[in-house]
């Protein structure tokens, strides 16, 4: 019985072979189990001999199996078997045909799903059958219809068949499902778990563990108890059963998936002793693992992960480098500086020369747009200018086409990239302007999610500078999107930076009240409170409830302890902001008087460049405390600062001495200094509001022989160094009252700040720098009158008149203090 069989088998295999080898029995084959073994067989001695089987074995050709994978295909559609058998054989030669073909055949490829669909029986389908459709599917991607319809039937079945599963086969369903992007997060839950419970980590083979490390970390499905335990027992493996690929991907799948874990930074820093753990890496090993304690950023790796990179690198000059390792390996390197700085700037800057300068020398062109934005973003946080110059010239796309194929989030990082490296003016015409264009034409088309909040915080970023035009479309957009506080702050920002903001002249846009109004809750980080008063002060823009919350924010920093206290510079533009908005909630005084309680007891101190805005701000803000004022001013006194501070401090000059202070022959030097450069830099600004108040004035006292009207009067003289009043009236020289009158100030558009709430500007106030003036004036005895051009407007010309009449008639004649405008009438 035993010697027919074994004839039988021989005399079956003969006959399979003779079909075979003639090249024209396919057509001819009608047993399912045969096709099936040719195929398997075929994969069997390619496996084993390591090349194709030679004339006379069952396979001769690529296009032998072509051809057995399409007579199977038509073998399960026209033959009456078994669903079972169908789907046997159609597994088979979907994964033959994906291995030796990929999607070179995707019509093929597409007609065995479709034939599986037909053949499905959820009661037959086996653990192997699904790791098998998955796979392949995997390999040859999930673009059509009818490889989505299958994977949506097979996907009940999937769960309750992990259970049987062997390693490699949970290792192809995961892989499988993280290439395709799958939302089957309980399967690969499921399969960690198996792999934990029932299979046991350490003793499954390191590349399937590494596997499904990858494919959860690719999918964000995290089971701490499985990664744990990986990172637990990794380095406790016997090396030699370890690939080096292996390594490489489960310290980037665990940084990546578990940033802030303890157990993945106790891995990561036992890693850097363990002696040959990295040995066999090659540039792409390097790049993972560099990947992971980027993504951790709490372990400094070791440096001979940069040289066995580097190293690997000057080998493969020659050779092929893959953009997406290089892309990578930069955006590893830079984001462990940003981490670490100068612990890393050396090895990071090094590696990244020499990855970008094969990108440069060898004139790769075949980066994508996510490559080479971030081969950018890595050149300009760690090269000079001119090396990112040349790496962009290398990079960017030559032409409108090429461009079509940036995301908004490519195109901000790169524009990023070429700010901060200060050569974005090079790429203007080339990059910047087709850039901004295509931000400008289909922004109203991105949708809200993060990666586009972020973009156009980026792009805000970059555009600082710019004309208010090139900001209003994200403006636009972002007001009506739930955005981020840091996206927030650069809007803001960058409108502040806008030419017409500097100078004054923008109108507040509704884009920009709009996105005030849905500002996003949350606390800010210091930078973003110093940002947010300070771009609300050059605006002069009073939002009171987020003033009011960026003080209660800072006050809370500054009273913490340790390095997490808020810097001099950032609380320098906090105060800075509060005063020139004149804000004076509950919130800004307790901010204002722990600033001084800190400063007064040393346990605070300002940089001495930072102190005279402080100093300044102090003052603005109504407080008077000489010691402090003497501390701030000493050491400003002791740093070399610009005409634009000496004319802040000449401002704080004239407050102080209204107030009596004595300052000390050093702080007495630079008010001395500032006094020199406030008065070469006054300047005359008349008006024509000015005018029209000066004639109602000369109108007013024309009556009286001895009074005379002096527009753009300088104090100089009065004691007041520096210091030009827009209107003057005078008595005549040697005057008992003494020869200044009255001082009358035109207050323009530029004396105030809008204060706005519910998309709307509900009023105005004197900003803290005319307060500050005017208060000090009145402090040394002049007699101060304002007039608000506003008010102005709205007053027929002998309602001015009338005006004026009653400010001079109550001062002249009763040399009193003048009444309130509106006594007058």
């Amino acid at each position: 019985m035993a010697s027919t069989t074994t004839a039988a088998l021989w005399q079956h295999a003969r006959t399979c072979t003779t079909t075979v080898a003639t090249g024209h029995g396919f057509a001819a084959i009608s047993d399912p189990f045969k096709l099936r073994k040719i195929l398997l067989d075929a994969s069997r001695q390619k496996r084993k001999s390591g090349t194709s089987p030679r004339p006379g074995h069952l396979i001769g050709s690529l296009s032998d199996i072509l051809a057995v994978c399409r007579r199977a295909l038509v073998l399960s559609a026209t033959s009456a078997n078994s669903p079972s058998v169908k789907l046997q054989l159609l597994t088979t030669s979907l994964h033959r045909l994906v291995k030796h073909f990929y999607n070179s055949h995707a019509e093929l490829v597409d007609s065995h799903c479709e034939e599986l669909s037909k053949s499905l029986e959820p009661s037959e389908i086996a653990i192997n059958d699904i790791a098998d459709v998955l796979w392949s599917i995997g390999m040859a991607g999930a673009a059509s219809p009818s490889r989505a319809a299958l994977l949506s039937m097979m996907k009940p079945s999937v769960l309750g068949l992990l259970a049987g599963a062997s390693p490699s086969q949970l290792s192809n369903v995961v892989c499988a499902i993280a290439k395709l992007d799958l939302d089957w997060s309980e399967e690969i839950t499921e399969s960690m778990a198996q792999c934990r419970d029932r299979l046991g980590i350490e003793t499954t083979a390191a590349g399937v563990i590494s596997n499904i490390c990858w494919a959860a970390a690719r999918t964000g499905c995290r089971d701490d108890a499985f990664l744990n335990d990986v990172a637990a027992t990794w380095l406790s493996r016997d090396a030699k059963s370890v690939p080096p690929s292996a390594t490489a991907m489960v310290f980037w799948s665990l940084g990546k998936l578990a940033p802030e874990a303890s157990y993945v930074a106790d891995l990561f820093s036992r890693a850097r002793s363990h002696e040959g753990l990295f040995s066999g890496f090659g540039l792409r090993e390097c790049t993972s693992a560099l990947c992971g304690y980027a993504y951790s950023g709490k372990v400094i790796p070791s440096v001979e992960l940069f040289k066995l990179a580097f190293g690997s690198l000057e080998a493969a000059s020659q050779g092929h480098v893959s953009t997406q390792t290089i892309a990578n390996c930069c955006w590893a390197s830079a984001t462990l500086v940003k981490h670490h700085g100068d612990q890393m700037m050396a090895p990071a800057s090094c590696l990244t020369r020499a990855l970008t300068e094969t990108i440069s020398n060898a004139r790769i062109r075949s980066f994508n747009p996510q490559e080479a934005s971030n081969v950018l973003w890595a050149s300009a946080q760690l090269l000079d200018a001119n090396h990112v110059a040349s790496v962009a010239s290398a990079l960017l796309p030559a032409n409108q086409q090429h461009l079509a194929s940036y995301t908004p989030q490519d195109i901000a990082v790169c524009l990023a990239a070429l700010t901060q490296a200060g050569v974005r003016g090079a790429f203007e015409t080339f990059f910047v302007l087709p850039a901004m264009q295509k931000v400008h034409q289909t922004i109203h088309t991105w949708p809200s999610d993060s990666t586009h909040v972020h973009a156009v915080g980026q792009l805000a970023w970059s555009m600082a500078g710019r004309q208010f035009q090139a900001i209003s479309p994200l403006l636009q957009w972002a007001s009506s999107k739930a955005i981020s506080s840091e996206t927030f702050v650069k809007l803001l920002w960058a409108t502040a930076s806008t030419p017409e903001a500097q100078r004054g002249s923008l109108v507040t846009p509704p884009e920009l009240l709009d996105l005030l109004d849905k500002r996003p809750e949350g606390t800010l980080n210091q930078q973003e409170l110093a940002l947010t008063l300070w771009s609300l002060a050059t605006l002069r823009l009073s939002h009171q409830q987020l003033e009011e919350q960026c003080a209660i924010e800072a006050r809370e920093i500054l009273s913490s302890s340790g390095s997490s206290s808020i810097t001099s510079g950032h609380l320098s533009m906090v105060m800075w902001g509060l005063a020139s908005n004149s804000h004076r909630s509950a919130a800004a005084k307790e901010l204002i008087q722990e600033i001084v309680e800190q400063v007064g007891s040393r346990r605070y101190r300002f940089t001495a460049a930072d102190s005279h805005h402080v100093a300044w701000s102090l003052a603005a803000s109504g407080v008077f405390d000489p010691a402090i004022l003497e501390l701030l001013l000493s050491a400003a006194a002791t740093v070399d600062i610009d005409n634009t501070a000496l004319q802040k401090v000449n401002q704080l000059a004239l407050w102080a001495s209204s107030h009596g202070f004595r300052p000390s022959p050093m702080v007495a030097h630079l008010l001395a200094r500032a006094s020199v450069a406030a008065n070469m830099e006054a300047t005359v600004a008349d008006s024509i509001f000015q005018k029209q108040i000066a004639a109602c004035l000369n109108a007013a006292v024309g009556s009286i022989n001895t009074y005379r009207v002096s527009p753009e009067l300088d104090l100089t003289s009065f004691g007041c160094p520096g210091v030009i009043v827009d209107l003057a009236v005078l008595r005549p020289s040697g005057a008992p009252q003494g020869e200044v009158a009255l001082i009358v100030e035109a207050d323009g558009p530029s004396h105030y700040i809008n204060v706005v709430a519910d998309k709307a500007v509900q009023g105005q106030v004197l900003d803290g720098k005319t307060m500050m003036r005017r208060a000090a004036l009145k402090r040394l005895g002049f007699a101060v009158q304002d007039i608000n051009i506003s008010q102005w407007k709205s007053l027929s010309r002998s309602d001015r008149q009338e005006l004026v009449d009653c400010m001079v008639k109550e001062q002249l004649d009763y040399g009193g203090k003048p009444p309130e405008l509106s006594g007058c009438f």
